[in-house]
């Protein structure tokens, strides 16, 4: 399929490998002209023409696009609870485009006109102009954003945390560090990370790999943190799968196993029951 996009529409294929860098694609968005957002629902494109307003206040990668098909009068003069729910009403006049997740982009000199909609290329144009220049009003459309966005609580759980920012250049440098040092040094940066997610991370990845490349203090303190997650009571509540769980699931499947899975799941079984006679 790449091939034949590659072959047959050259220009197209050009500007998908363009968009796959993010610096590409954040210097395209800040041009602030309009142009064709596509998006895929269900395996169906869904496009829209759209013009960036602004930036996500905590993810300076994320832009904040008005989608033009949208009449700007009717905003105007909402109280900012009718805005507020009129940004997250269906079809949702706001896009969130992330410059660092290959966005599929087109300038609106190459958009085919029946991707167009009702506009024309006057009426767009217009319309972006429009609503370039009214900074109030967008202002207002960018508070109503983030009054409405979706906010992740803190975890207690390092893999959960993925919504709370990237790393700072310090804490990039040090990864790349840490991945070139030999195993039983890595150790000494893990306490360096300006985040403790990531020195955390990276205790467990020492430990995963040999947990004789750390202090001792350090290996009781992962084989702590192990022990207190395979270990969970069934009534903590706890998400992931502990011990307990696993093998009362084994035991689910061995009633209604064929002979020929029945063994293999009995070995797990006994695997399970010998891993928690181990704990105690």
């Amino acid at each position: 399929m790449c091939r034949l996009v590659r072959d047959g529409a050259g220009d197209l294929w050009n500007r998908f490998l363009r968009f796959t860098q993010k610096a590409a694609a954040a210097e395209f968005l800040d041009e602030g002209e309009p142009f064709l957002l596509t998006e895929f629902y269900f395996n169906r494109p869904k496009h829209m023409l759209v013009l960036r307003i602004g930036q996500d206040s905590e993810q300076s990668n994320v832009s904040v696009c008005f989608d033009l098909a949208h009449d700007l009068d009717r905003f105007r003069n909402l109280t900012d609870a009718q805005l507020q729910s009129l940004v997250v009403s269906s079809p949702k006049p706001l896009r969130k485009i992330k410059a660092n997740a290959a966005p599929t982009m087109t300038p609106l000199d190459d958009v085919p006109d029946q991707l167009l909609g009702d506009l024309t290329q006057v009426d767009i144009v217009a319309r972006a102009g429009e609503l370039h220049s009214d900074d109030a009003l967008k202002a207002r459309l960018l508070a109503a954003y983030e009054a409405t966005k979706t906010v992740y609580e803190p975890n207690e759980h390092v893999e959960k945390n993925i919504y709370e920012g990237f790393a700072a250049n310090a804490d990039e440098h040090l990864m790349t560090q840490f991945h070139a040092m030999p195993w039983e040094n890595r150790h000494t940066l893990a306490s360096q990370f300006q985040n403790p997610k990531f020195g955390f991370l990276a205790k467990r990845l020492i430990f995963a790999h040999d947990p004789n490349c750390l202090p001792l203090a350090c290996q009781q303190e992962m084989s702590a943190h192990i022990h207190s997650r395979i270990a969970a009571p069934d009534d903590s509540g706890v998400k992931w799968t502990t011990l307990t769980k696993a093998r009362s699931e084994c035991e689910t499947l061995m009633a209604s196993a064929a002979a020929e899975e029945l063994s293999l799941l009995q070995g797990y079984h006994e695997y399970l029951t010998a891993k928690l006679a181990a704990l105690g």
